[in-house]
């Protein structure tokens, strides 16, 4: 795991759905069922090293209200004093995870990541800079061939955004954008110039459970991914798509998330997870450590607390399965990738 006191920094207001506890419970649990588990301190990035996926009016932009101490990056993205260095910490940290990728390791894990939403100019959603978007080019630069997968419930669209025209596959399984901040992240956005047809979008119905997410995964994400042939998987592994969630509607049980995780480990590659959304304290720390302990073939001290945790959870509704196969089908029937 990659973790500093500096993620601590974070300071949206207390009444502000993202907050430092998420990183700090997390941490805390991990440290309980994994107790072998390395936890190593990330450097923040150069400024200038944003230029690969930021303006350098953006940049400096963030900078200048950072100092000033107070404001508004957007709506939902308030300005704090330090906000630049805390931004720039979580990218050092995704680029401490792919060397360490690199370098042998197979999974990598930042709770301070995956910051989707973020676009060369400007931030979105709670996101300052795009750590996701930033580590695939980075690992593109070291010579290797990144895939990005995203089971935010909200659609990965600044990733989308400053990587449209690179041939790097980026698949974002979310809810249906019709009905879910960012209203971006459909199915026709293939991908432009070299990089079209290397963006995947699977908007799921609202409702969606974990019928419905393994469906995407089997007909779409797994296929996808075979015939990518990538050797470094970027996983945007936001659970906010956990029916308990408070800012979507979609259904998924920590069971779904531990299925997706064990379809991602079969492929028997290097694995970068980040952190994305989760709203829920109380279970965002256990959906993390069964995606991680699946991930490094270790989970059985978190089946426990997973079964406490979803004893009330439904099953996914068939209507809702059907309108899921139709966007699949959709999908495979229309997408330039599946079509070569």
């Amino acid at each position: 795991m990659l973790y500093s006191k500096g993620y601590e920094q974070l300071d949206y207001g207390p009444d502000h759905p993202f907050r430092p506890e998420r990183f700090t419970k997390t941490k805390n649990y991990f440290m309980t069922k994994f107790p072998d588990l390395k936890i190593l301190e990330p450097k923040a990035i150069r400024p200038e090293e944003l230029l690969q996926v930021h303006s350098k009016f953006y940049i400096e932009h963030v900078k200048n209200l950072s100092n000033k101490g107070y404001g508004y990056l957007s709506v939902d993205t308030p300005v704090f004093p330090g906000i630049f260095e805390w931004a720039l910490l979580y990218c050092g940290a995704a680029k401490m995870g792919i060397d360490l990728l690199l370098s042998g390791y197979d999974v990598v894990f930042n709770p301070c990541g995956g910051l989707h939403h973020a676009k060369r100019d400007s931030d979105g959603g709670f996101c300052v800079f795009n750590d996701v978007a930033f580590a695939a080019v980075y690992a593109e630069k070291q010579g290797r061939k990144p895939v990005i997968i995203d089971i935010d419930a909200h659609a990965g669209d600044g990733t989308m955004e400053i990587l449209y025209e690179k041939p790097i596959l980026k698949i974002s399984i979310h809810e249906d954008p019709h009905y879910l901040y960012p209203g971006n992240g459909f199915i026709d956005q293939f991908g432009e110039k070299e990089g079209y047809g290397y963006n995947i979008n699977i908007p799921l119905p609202p409702l969606a459970g974990d019928n419905d997410l393994n469906l995407a995964f089997s007909e779409i994400v797994i296929p996808a991914v075979k015939k990518f042939k990538p050797d470094i998987i970027i996983l945007q592994s936001g659970v906010d798509g956990y029916y308990r969630d408070p800012l979507t509607s979609l259904s998924y049980t920590g069971w779904g998330y531990r299925r997706v995780a064990k379809l991602l480990a079969s492929f028997n590659l290097p694995i970068l997870m980040l952190g994305g959304g989760g709203y829920d304290l109380n279970v965002v720390p256990i959906l993390w450590a069964i995606i991680f302990g699946e991930l490094i073939g270790n989970s059985e001290g978190i089946l426990e607390d997973l079964s406490k945790m979803d004893e009330k959870a439904k099953l996914s509704n068939e209507q809702i399965v059907k309108r899921t196969k139709k966007v699949i089908n959709q999908i495979l029937k229309s997408h330039p990738f599946f079509l070569e």
